[in-house]
């Protein structure tokens, strides 16, 4: 769907979906519209299948995770490999022997965090107060490849496990509505309400999310200013909502991109997390951050926050790049 070379890991991929349905009754992702699904499937993370089978095992629910994970290099190196996973799993001592052969240069295996441990640390001490109901911003700048996303997910997996709930959306270069990474976030964390709840939702936040939009005839008549604090007001209140049940870790990818609309909302959500067990992650490239730009202005006003921290990812030293490439190369 994006473009990408497909090997073996889209059939991994594809067992990992099978194997979801097996343990909960229900395809990962589920919608009305096919083409609202897929811009799901692509853009955000798979639910913990712990949400509609409690009972499920934890290392199984792992496994299935990293089958469905989005990044192909994150899901298992072979079939091979999963099959001694699964051999395990089910105390049986594996069969199948290790592979040799030549080393495929296109399989880069996955290998521990390196150079973040103090970031990794801090991210995940933040993510523990807000089980405990206590919210925080966290602005996370690094150049393109640095990897910050590697270390969100890295802080974010105890949520993608069943333990809260991670919500993840993505500004786009190009091409992008006015709110749409946020209200794609919205949109999953409605469907976390009862249905009493969502109907209360007002016609302001619910013409803009994809899984209600149909339902209501919203013209936009009336006070534009009203209209607007009354959408700020639901957006903060529909999070609170959610995160009374679970803590949530809100997750907004390459903010360099966010368009004015979305800023303004966010910047209003940052104010709300302290407030609720929301933990608000935004990760950009500061060397594409224009200097006196809207964007800028709401970073270095974030940055007074008393709830609000910076943890930055620089780009690894001579020994850590080492380190890496042994580890990946072993």
């Amino acid at each position: 769907a994006q473009g990408f070379p497909v090997d073996f890991r889209a059939d991994l991929y594809a067992l990992g979906i099978v194997m979801f349905e097996m343990a909960t009754g229900r395809p990962p992702f589920v919608h009305e519209n096919p083409a609202v699904m897929l811009m799901n499937q692509l853009t955000m993370p798979p639910p913990a299948p712990s949400q509609f089978n409690p009972g499920l095992d934890g290392q199984l629910e792992a496994l299935i995770l990293q089958l469905l994970a989005q990044e192909p290099s994150e899901r298992p190196g072979s079939a091979g490999q999963l099959a001694r996973q699964l051999a395990i799993l089910a105390d049986k001592t594996p069969i199948i022997p290790a592979e040799t052969g030549k080393y495929r240069a296109d399989i880069i295996p996955r290998v521990p965090l390196i150079g973040r441990d103090q970031a990794l640390s801090e991210l995940q001490q933040l993510w523990v107060h807000a089980q405990q109901g206590v919210g925080h911003l966290v602005l996370v700048p690094g150049v393109a490849g640095a990897g910050k996303t590697r270390l969100v997910t890295e802080t974010s997996l105890p949520a993608r496990v069943g333990r809260g709930q991670l919500i993840k959306g993505h500004c786009r270069e190009h091409g992008a509505l006015p709110y749409q990474p946020l209200m794609d976030m919205l949109d999953t964390a409605a469907q976390q309400l009862s249905e009493s709840q969502q109907a209360a939702l007002p016609s302001e936040l619910k013409h803009l999310l994809p899984s209600f939009a149909s339902e209501i005839a919203y013209f936009g008549n009336g006070n534009q200013n009203e209209a607007k604090l009354r959408l700020l007001a639901a957006c903060g209140r529909l999070l609170r909502q959610v995160a009374q049940h679970h803590a949530l870790v809100l997750v907004v990818e390459d903010a360099q991109w966010i368009d004015f609309a979305s800023l303004e909302l966010f910047t209003y959500l940052a104010e709300q997390t302290s407030k609720a067990g929301i933990l608000l992650v935004i990760t950009y490239r500061p060397e594409e951050v224009e200097a006196n730009a809207d964007l800028d202005n709401a970073l270095k006003n974030f940055e007074r926050y008393p709830h609000s921290s910076v943890v930055e990812v620089p780009l690894l030293n001579e020994h850590q790049v080492e380190r890496f490439l042994r580890a990946a190369l072993g």
